[in-house]
Formats: C-alpha cells, sequence, structure tokens
C-alpha cells in the first residue's frame, strides 16, 4: 500500500500478474528507503547482528533475504545455467 500509495501507480489487487503475458503491464512501482542503521545508537548494526543469528537458531524461522543471498552465492560460484539456444541467440545480437 504504501508504495503504489506513494507513487500513484496499481494496487496488488489492481495489477495484472508478472507471470504471463496476458493483459497490459502491471504498473506496479517502487518506493526505496534507505536508513542508516547507525542513526539507531552506537553499536546498532552488531544488535541487528545479534538478533539476526537468534532468528536463524529458531527452528521454522527464516530471515528475510537469505534464500535470495544463498542464490546469489551459488550463482557466482557456479555461473549461470543458460540454454544454448538462447545463448547463440543472445550472441548474435550487434553482430
Amino acid at each position: 500500500m504504501l508504495c503504489a500509495g506513494l507513487t500513484g501507480t496499481n494496487y496488488a489487487c489492481d495489477a495484472t500478474s508478472f507471470f504471463d503475458a496476458k493483459g497490459p503491464p502491471p504498473g506496479t512501482g517502487q518506493t526505496i528507503i534507505a536508513i542508516d542503521p547507525e542513526a539507531f545508537g552506537p553499536g546498532a548494526t552488531v544488535r541487528f547482528a545479534q538478533m539476526a543469528r537468534l532468528i536463524e537458531e529458531t527452528e521454522g524461522a527464516r530471515l528475510p533475504g537469505r534464500r535470495r543471498q544463498a542464490l546469489k552465492w551459488e550463482m557466482v560460484r557456479d555461473g549461470i545455467a543458460v540454454d544454448n539456444y538462447l545463448l547463440k541467440q543472445i550472441r548474435s545480437i550487434g553482430r
């Protein structure tokens, strides 16, 4: 609600799917809010890290962003699998 309200774009209930080509583009927006963790006082990042460890150690709990980070580390380590046909098409661009 915050992002759509601030940017004047579609709310989720009004947006078309990102997963198929039916209808117009979803028409969603993004709002980025950056917060300096040190604004919460000295040692704030240490306290945040302690809380993250507690969450990770709790059975059944997950820390937001960890799955994405793990996928990124995996792609950096192993590369990104690309279909040979698609790779050939990509390489032919601009020739």
